[in-house]
């Protein structure tokens, strides 16, 4: 168990199920990171024993993101036509990238230098 702080901002780390496990708290109090890596830990051994299951459904390319956002489109709205258009610039450009769904927040894009 390690607690890091980086740029102000608390991290965990630490192993379970021989896998590391490594997440921001996006918190710069250290008293609720310690309790936030507490019930982090505490629901990983009540029910989240299949890290690399969870990984998968976690960490997804965004073409795939978008794929599935636009099969729902189709179902609930009549035309579909312009966000086929746009999405499809969106997947065509930026879909090798992974999408990191994080359960305290949406989803964000990782992979892609900015500086």
């Amino acid at each position: 168990m390690a607690l890091l702080k980086r740029g102000g901002v608390w991290w965990y780390k630490f192993y379970f199920a021989s896998q590391p496990i490594r997440e921001s708290f996006k918190s710069t109090s250290k008293t609720v990171a310690k309790s936030a890596e507490q019930q982090r830990r505490r629901e990983l051994e009540t029910g989240f024993h299949n890290i690399r299951e969870v990984r998968q459904h976690r960490i997804r390319y965004l073409r795939d993101v978008v794929d599935e956002y636009l099969i729902g489109y189709k179902l609930r709205y009549r035309s579909a036509t312009f966000a086929i258009y746009a999405l499809g610039h969106v997947s065509r450009i930026l879909g090798a990238e992974l999408m990191l769904n994080r359960r305290s927040g949406g989803p964000e894009v990782s992979g892609r230098s900015t500086a």
